[in-house]
């Protein structure tokens, strides 16, 4: 007889487990799809300030303009979702990015003033939905199996770099076959058909932080950065990036 007992392995779980769960698949997918802006905006301010006659300069400056206003403004975002929820976010964010987006070329056909190019960059920068973020405060309460929700978080995590290979192949191909004005515009409509589809999503509309007591021993307020997202099925969306 073996003198070591023979344990059981637990099943294993696959990424099929995974989306099969409910919501999953329309939750990563809608995130996915809300999220190309990300990789595609930048590309075609480029291409668009390129394309209106001015210089590699000043388009590379949108173009990280754009990426550091959305950035710096997640922090708001996310504390703003912890307060109102995330639809009450998302569905705003989506259309005043998607409008500035689209009114970037139109409202200036040839370039238009530099000044009044930025404010309106910088302007859909800020107001990018922040989806990743309110996706991982999602997890625990659509997956309550840690195994799962690990699966998922993995999965999640190497999809991201998607983004940043199909979005500018998918923003080259529309300017070279139609205009970058064009690739402006579906980029703007990509972001929100994946915002609606995530932000209507029963899981988002009735998702809400769990509170927690602040250093008096009261409930509500703050949510502090030292929560763990294991001891609530629903941890805030602004401690949502240490989720593991």
């Amino acid at each position: 007889m073996s003198p070591t007992a023979s344990t059981a392995s637990p099943s294993r779980i696959t990424y099929g487990a995974v989306l099969g769960s409910p919501y999953v698949a329309r939750l990563l997918g809608g995130t996915l799809t809300g999220r190309l802006p990300n990789g595609m905006a930048p590309v075609a301010i480029v291409l668009w300030t390129l394309a209106a006659g001015r210089g590699i300069a000043l388009g590379g400056l949108l173009s990280a303009l754009y990426g550091l206003a959305s950035a710096l403004s997640q922090p708001v975002k996310g504390r703003m979702m912890d307060r109102y929820g995330q639809s009450a976010v998302h569905l705003p964010a989506a259309v005043l990015n998607s409008s500035l987006l689209i009114a970037l070329p139109l409202a200036a056909p040839h370039g238009g003033p530099a000044l009044a190019t930025t404010i309106v960059v910088a302007a859909a920068g800020l107001t990018a939905p922040p989806l990743e973020a309110g996706l991982r405060a999602l997890w625990p309460s659509v997956l309550p199996d840690l195994r799962l929700r690990h699966a998922a978080l993995a999965l999640d995590t190497g999809t991201q770099g998607l983004l940043y290979i199909v979005g500018p192949l998918l923003v080259a191909a529309l300017s070279s076959t139609y205009s970058p004005a064009t690739a402006l515009t579906i980029t703007a409509a990509l972001g929100l058909a994946g915002t609606l589809v995530v932000a209507t999503a029963p899981p988002s509309r009735r998702w809400r932080p769990a509170p927690t007591t602040n250093d008096t021993g009261t409930a509500g307020g703050n949510w502090p950065a030292r929560s763990s997202p294991r001891c609530s099925p629903h941890w805030p969306v602004s401690d949502a990036r240490s989720a593991p």
